[in-house]
């Protein structure tokens, strides 16, 4: 078979970012494969650590397909912007989504940039999601495109979601093999081939830098005041000590005396307070209006995609909101841009938990990725 173009992999060390590799070899792409160091959670207070296992088994994946293997360090990257920010955004009382930052200001940016130096066109990683290009003819006749990112052939191994930051022109550089597959047939792939044995413990689980709860995590990086506990009747009933780490409908962490099971249902700034329930269905947190941050050309995005879909008022009706991966989405009632930068969408029905800084998505019923932005 002769080759087509060249193409960038980014092997993790695990079974589908290697899968992604075996495919797109046996199609006829010359492939060359990128391991990104990041930061292991071995030590809290130690950044420069990076596993040595997965980068052995990323060196192993490459040679068994004998393809050139590239080793790029990101880890004071990923510190700056990923770790950085979810600290930051914690101080702020926020629960970010470090996965949306990292595959936006990290991932990506350095896969581009690798390939962009290589002079390789086109990349490819193990996420399961698809992309879809939609044209639409503006006023003076000219076909306009863009490329979107459509959810995966298996809805329960979904990872849309974490690519909602992706820009139009990073979607289209992009391959993503396994949006086509069910998670059980790249197994089986993986199983059959010439790769190497893979185990549960290759597979990255939780968020990457942290070795144990993010509490622990968040106590030893951000210094913060004691407060009150106070309960739905504003009785003062124990002392937390810090408000970030905390997280609205949280119940663990939560402890006064042999009590509970309580649930997080504010906290207040200003006044130093937590908010609990002892009712896991507390109306306070249920809400069906939210406000979220976008990037200012979100709005742009959604015009184009309901023209393409030639439906206006039908368009709007078959929306939903997912603010939390592996969350079924919610039916959107009605969606109104009240800037550039903000939009509040109301929900069909009330959701637990609406909670600031947490990312949420807008897909339309096709599946297709319309934009993602930042609960406020």
């Amino acid at each position: 078979m002769s080759f087509k173009k060249r193409i960038l992999v980014a092997l993790s060390g695990g079974a589908d970012s290697s899968v992604v590799a075996l495919l797109l070899k046996k199609a006829g792409w010359k492939v060359e494969g990128v391991h990104f160091l990041f930061p292991l959670a071995i030590d809290q207070n130690d950044s420069s650590a990076v596993s040595l296992k997965v980068l052995k088994k990323s060196k192993e994946v490459a040679s068994k397909l004998g393809i050139k293997l590239h080793v790029v360090d990101v880890r004071e990257e990923f510190s700056k912007k990923v770790i950085a920010d979810f600290i930051n955004k914690h101080k702020e009382g926020k629960t970010p989504n470090p996965c949306v930052v990292c595959n936006k200001q990290v991932k990506f940016k350095e896969l581009i940039s690798l390939a962009d130096n290589l002079g390789i066109s086109k990349v490819a990683t193990g996420h399961y999601v698809r992309k879809i290009k939609i044209a639409t003819r503006l006023k003076d006749g000219k076909i306009k495109t863009r490329w979107f990112i459509k959810r995966a052939k298996d809805i329960f191994k979904d990872q849309s979601y974490f690519l909602c930051k992706l820009n139009s022109a990073t979607i289209q550089r992009c391959k993503f093999p396994l949006g086509e597959y069910l998670e059980k047939e790249v197994q089986l792939i993986a199983h059959k081939s010439e790769l190497p044995r893979f185990t549960k413990e290759d597979s990255s689980k939780g968020l990457c830098f942290l070795q144990g709860p993010t509490a622990d995590f968040l106590e030893q990086h951000i210094i913060e005041e004691p407060g009150n506990i106070i309960d739905q009747d504003q009785q003062i009933i124990g002392k937390h000590q810090g408000l970030a780490g905390y997280t609205i409908g949280q119940r663990k962490g939560i402890k006064i005396g042999n009590a509970g099971p309580y649930f997080t249902i504010a906290k207040n700034y200003l006044k130093n307070e937590l908010k609990i329930s002892n009712i896991g269905d507390d109306p306070a947190l249920f809400k069906s209006k939210i406000r979220i941050n976008i990037k200012r050309n979100s709005k742009n995005k959604f015009l184009f995609l309901r023209k393409a879909s030639g439906l206006k008022e039908e368009f709007n009706n078959n929306l939903y909101l997912k603010i939390r991966y592996g969350q079924k989405g919610e039916k959107v009632k009605s969606l109104s841009f009240v800037s550039t930068k903000t939009v509040i969408i109301t929900l069909k029905h009330k959701i637990r938990a609406i909670t600031p800084g947490q990312t949420a998505v807008l897909y339309n019923q096709e599946g297709i990725l319309i934009f993602g932005g930042v609960i406020k």
